[in-house]
């Protein structure tokens, strides 16, 4: 097949240290044939059968792809899944973590722990941010009259942190910022969406 455009840019966090992001289109993997999938990792490939929806497999082989291409993931390695289902592989000596949303997937890689999350540029959810958003996060949507950026430039740096932490969302969250402090976060619009990383 012909080889899927993979975008890529680079983040300075710190001197002499960077995170590198790959963007993948994922429509481009539409014309992958089974032996395009014999060179991926099986654990996507099943992800990507167990998936019933459209969206869901293309996320999946997403995954496969990148890792393959980027990081040259093969199915024979080892992986490793920690409690919250967090894949890692311990040939490779890079840390990476994987978001997707609405036909685009996002690969970071970095020397140490990092979260990575993508979303679409959303209307904000008020009721949403109550529930769930800490109140540094809820002083900055407030702040910004409820703007669809706001919200959803803060709900990618949450959940690229929460990614990061290797958990998910829980009530407890939302009433201590403690966790925040831990973390340094870059976000940046990319086309109709935000992307966000979080970093040590």
């Amino acid at each position: 097949m012909a080889l899927p455009v993979i975008q890529q840019k680079t983040l300075a966090v710190a001197p002499g240290k960077e995170i590198e992001l790959y963007l993948l289109e994922e429509s481009q993997l539409d014309a992958m044939t089974g032996e395009d999938l014999a060179l991926l990792h099986p654990h996507y490939l099943e992800k990507m059968e167990a998936r019933k929806r459209p969206e869901g497999k293309r996320h999946a082989l997403a995954s496969a792809y990148l890792l393959w291409k980027v990081l040259g993931v093969d199915p024979e390695d080892e992986l490793v899944l920690s409690e919250q289902e967090k894949p890692s592989f311990p040939r490779l000596s890079q840390k990476f973590n994987l978001s997707h949303d609405d036909g685009v997937t996002v690969l970071a890689v970095s020397s140490e722990t990092v979260g990575v999350d993508i979303e679409r540029l959303t209307e904000t959810d008020m009721r949403v941010v109550r529930k769930v958003f800490p109140e540094a996060y809820r002083n900055i949507i407030k702040a910004a009259d409820g703007s669809s950026a706001a919200y959803t430039e803060c709900w990618t740096k949450l959940e690229a942190i929460l990614k990061a932490e290797g958990c998910g969302f829980h009530g407890a969250l939302k009433d201590n910022d403690e966790y925040l402090q831990k973390w340094q976060v870059q976000s940046f619009p990319w086309k109709d969406y935000f992307i966000s990383v979080a970093y040590r």
